[in-house]
């Protein structure tokens, strides 16, 4: 687990909201990392502590491997916009997104071997429950079948992946517990595996428009998810029933992490919070950064955090 190291600062826009028992200290030390790039960093992900990988909405690729103090420019290019990248080990690993884009590398990234997948598949998220057994969700974006969500699932570390179109819509993110525990964020769903996805669950978050942007579990029991308009949903009980919570903004809330059952940080346009109470008082930042974020990494030396116009933050040790 991290362990964040409680510094006094003073943040433009901060705002308390909530009551707490905790005498707990609250604070949003971001820093922002230089990148050679003013693009949209769209996903992030770090193998292991120094050596990390992110994409870029223009189709780039860069990649650190000192922790995110330089990050270097990779000479792939891919056609397509990229939203993730995941990383298996230090070598191999992918990168997705639009147009059917998948493409994989054995070598850190320095040769690329691009799929051959339907372009009007959009690559959202990718999660693999061990080295073989991988998920890779996303939507369908073709006008017969806008944005209907679809699976994808590989027993062979991705070389080759099933693909299963379900009834739901906007599958957008999955989150993953080690114990064959998979959640996928829909339109208005969670959908739910303990068995590696022989089968799938549904659990309605009580509105069908819902617009699940991400979703994380700290443990089996505990779990956030954020979406569009403020949208804040909690669980107790694995996500069989989920809590409005009061929303925080009216903005659209994109991503979010937990790396312990107290800690919760999630951003969005224009927006960054966090709580080191379990969500009953939060820390509010929504002037200091004027950039829409699309994705947290929390790996188990530090916290990432990646938005529009090349913003790149790392939570300060």
């Amino acid at each position: 687990m991290i362990r964040v190291k409680i510094i006094a600062i003073s943040l433009a826009a901060i705002l308390i909201v909530g009551c707490s028992s905790s005498d707990d200290e609250l604070i949003l030390n971001f820093r922002k990392l230089p990148l050679p790039t003013g693009e949209d960093i769209t996903g992030i992900h770090f193998p292991d502590d120094d050596l990390g990988y992110a994409v870029t909405a223009a189709g780039s690729i860069l990649k650190t491997v000192d922790g995110g103090e330089t990050f270097a420019v990779l000479d792939f290019h891919a056609a397509a916009r990229l939203e993730d990248a995941f990383f298996l080990d230090d070598d191999y690993g992918f990168v997705f997104g639009k147009d059917g884009f998948l493409a994989i590398t054995s070598d850190g990234g320095a040769t690329w071997q691009v799929g051959e997948h339907d372009n009007s598949y959009w690559f959202r998220d990718m999660n693999f429950l061990d080295d073989e057994h991988g998920f890779l969700v996303g939507t369908i974006n073709s006008p017969e079948l806008k944005m209907v969500g679809f699976i994808g699932t590989s027993i062979d570390e991705g070389l080759s992946w099933s693909f299963d179109t379900t009834e739901y819509r906007g599958l957008n993110q999955i989150d993953i517990l080690k114990d064959n525990h998979v959640w996928i964020s829909a339109l208005g769903f969670i959908l739910y595996t303990t068995d590696k996805g022989e089968t799938w669950q549904r659990n309605a978050t009580g509105n069908r428009r819902d617009f699940l942007r991400s979703i994380f579990f700290t443990d089996i029991q505990y779990g956030w998810s954020v979406g569009d308009d403020g949208l804040l949903l909690y669980t107790s009980d694995g996500g069989w029933s989920f809590e409005r919570r009061d929303k925080l903004t009216e903005r659209d809330l994109t991503c979010l992490t937990s790396p312990d059952f107290n800690i919760v940080y999630l951003a969005g346009d224009r927006f960054l919070a966090g709580s080191t109470n379990h969500g009953r008082q939060w820390e509010i930042d929504s002037l200091t950064y004027q950039v829409t974020f699309h994705d947290f990494h929390w790996g188990d030396g530090a916290i990432y955090l990646c938005g529009s116009r090349g913003t790149l933050l790392k939570l300060a040790d």
